[in-house]
Order: structure tokens, then sequence, then C-alpha cells
């Protein structure tokens, strides 16, 4: 399970679920309508937990930095060093 949930989209939702939180504390929600806030607040405390949103999966969409990008570039920076270790070992 690849990580589709980026930092700023994680800062976000635990935001929301604060809000959630503190309308429930200080009873400016109840009812229906707190129940169903509360479940969508534990859905997006989980999605943050974990760095994965199933339905980001189901639509394609990924707020997280790819590290893909980051090994390709490593591997360029890194690649005439390890070509030239290696042709000293052989040596």
């Amino acid at each position: 399970m690849e990580k589709n949930v980026g930092v700023s989209d994680r800062i976000i939702r635990l935001l929301i679920v604060l809000v959630i939180a503190l309308l429930r504390a200080f009873n400016v929600i109840s009812g229906a309508v707190a129940i169903v806030l509360i479940v969508i607040a534990v859905i997006l405390l989980l999605t943050s937990i974990f760095g994965y949103c199933p339905l980001y999966g189901l639509l394609g969409i990924s707020t997280a930095k790819r590290k893909e990008a980051k090994v390709v570039e490593a591997k360029r920076v890194a690649g005439p060093v390890v070509r030239a270790r290696r042709r000293k070992k052989r040596k």
C-alpha cells in the first residue's frame, strides 16, 4: 500500500478533526449531525495517520511526494562515484 496523502494534506485533515472535536466538546453540534461528523473525523484521522486514502486510491489521486524522483536523482549523482569505486576494486 503506497502512501497517497501528502504532508500538507495530512495537516489539513488533522485541523478538520480538531475543529470537529472542539465543536463536539463545547456542545455546538449534537444528535445525528454530531455522529456523522465524528465518523468523518475518525476517517480523516486514520487516513492522516496511515498516509493512505482509499478514495484517493480509487480516483488515482496522490498528494504525496514521489520517492522515485529522489532515488533517480541520487543515482545520477552517485553513479559516477560508484563506478569509479568499482574500477578501483577491480585493479
